[in-house]
């Protein structure tokens, strides 16, 4: 959705005059961009908790406006109170979002952060598309932040955990992965970083292409096909062995390993590994239970292909990109 967009829904959400339609697709937005997505422009470190204060500042005095306002109306039921509590709570997201996205340039001396989290309270992984169409599968508990806006001269993120990176080719801009104080540099490849203990324990796999490790500018290694580097920060040592990069990989399919799952469910799953909408048109085909298995490295429309092929069903991806699964039902 479009800035425009967003703002009209929330201006109704509060108003309570958006549908039942206009409020799922809003909550669904928030759901997939907020909770786990957060877009700044930042020169200083204090910068974000700023804004946050000031945004809070503002709806402070919104929310108590309102209040008096609907303390004048003949609804003052309880349910309408929570339901105005819960439209603030989303609002203040909303609007810190709105505010910091409408800038759409880096100025000079600025970085542009944008972070993503897998949840460390499930085992559910994330897949992440990149601005430049990499691809980065992170594992629960992981987290990734971009460092650079990737229109300058390299492209810049920062891991905590576990993450496989496939690194779309581009030689003027190499990709840069920053683990601790462990730096991987790329032009196009696909390899694993794990790193542990705030950054003192990394480790970097290579499946394709070739990256170069380096510490404080200092050249570690440089790393094919199925090696594998390892880096104790604490006890000064790197082991470089040759591994099966694929067996390394495997985690990338942990949560897409399913049997008699409900459609519905295994959508909502899909949903959050991939940051988009899923819904289905005919509720019935919620509920059919499907089986399989996949690598976790398709992207969505891959894996929407094949279970609905397998449920007889069908997909359309809407211009938002959002996902609506049709179909008879489970006969």
């Amino acid at each position: 959705m479009t800035n425009q967009e967003i703002e009209q829904l929330v201006d109704k959400y509060i108003d309570g005059v958006a549908t039942e339609s206009e409020r799922k697709r809003l909550l669904e937005w928030y759901r997939l961009n907020l909770q786990e997505d957060t877009v700044w422009f930042s020169d200083s470190s204090n910068e974000r908790q700023e804004v946050k204060n000031r945004m809070k500042a503002k709806m402070q005095a919104a929310v108590a406006n309102r209040a008096t306002s609907l303390r004048s109306t003949k609804d003052s039921s309880i349910k309408r109170n929570a339901w105005i509590a819960a439209a603030v709570a989303i609002f203040v997201s909303i609007s810190l979002w709105i505010g910091l996205k409408k800038n759409e340039s880096v100025d000079q001396g600025q970085s542009l952060y944008v972070s993503h989290q897998a949840s460390a309270d499930t085992t559910e992984n994330r897949y992440i598309n990149l601005p430049d169409s990499s691809v980065v599968i992170l594992r629960y508990g992981a987290s990734l932040e971009m460092i650079s806006d990737f229109g300058g001269n390299t492209r810049e993120v920062r891991l905590v955990g576990e993450g496989y990176f496939d690194i779309k080719r581009d030689e003027s801009k190499p990709f840069i992965v920053y683990a601790g104080n462990i730096k991987t540099i790329v032009l196009g490849t696909a390899f694993t970083i794990k790193s542990r203990n705030d950054g003192k324990q990394v480790q970097v796999t290579v499946q394709r292409g070739k990256v170069r490790v380096e510490q404080e500018k200092k050249i570690l290694s440089e790393l094919i096909a199925d090696q594998q580097l390892g880096i104790d920060i604490d006890a000064a040592t790197t082991t470089q062995q040759a591994v099966h990069a694929d067996e390394e990989l495997v985690w990338t399919a942990s949560d897409l390993d399913f049997e008699e799952m409900p459609f519905g469910e295994l959508a909502g799953r899909l949903s959050r590994r991939y940051g988009v909408a899923i819904t289905f048109k005919n509720d019935a085909l919620s509920g059919c239970p499907v089986t399989g298995m996949f690598k976790g490295t398709e992207k969505i429309d891959d894996v929407l292909s094949t279970l609905c092929a397998v449920r007889n069903a069908r997909f359309n991806k809407l211009a938002d990109g959002s996902f609506v699964i049709d179909g008879k039902g489970c006969n």
